[in-house]
């Protein structure tokens, strides 16, 4: 610890984030002078992400499209299903009710 009286839990500590953000500010001037030297850069950057959002949210569109229709499909065919089993069973159940009238 180095017996400081109220230096902190970590000696040296300031200088390492005097010196990390020293670090990042240099980077970040870097960055925007090279953005402001070569605008391209930004404008191609901004350009790909565009295109490959908008690839990703098309490619989202077609898979809820497909899954919504097979969800159509299947309920469909669910419930004419089900109308046929009823439609027998209603038949089926009728029957003895036309042998007693015939009778």
């Amino acid at each position: 610890y180095g017996g400081k009286a109220g230096g902190g839990a970590l000696p040296g500590c300031n200088q390492a984030v005097k010196t990390w953000c020293r670090g990042n500010a240099y980077e970040a001037k870097h960055y925007f002078k090279t953005c402001a030297k070569y605008p391209s850069i930004v404008v191609l950057s901004l350009l790909a992400f565009a295109v490959v959002l908008g690839a990703g949210l098309g490619v989202v569109v077609v898979q809820k499209d497909a899954a919504m229709e097979r969800a159509q499909t299947s309920a469909t065919f669910v419930a004419s299903e089900v109308g046929e089993w009823f439609a027998a069973e209603f038949r089926r159940a009728m029957q003895p009710l036309y042998s007693v009238q015939q009778a």
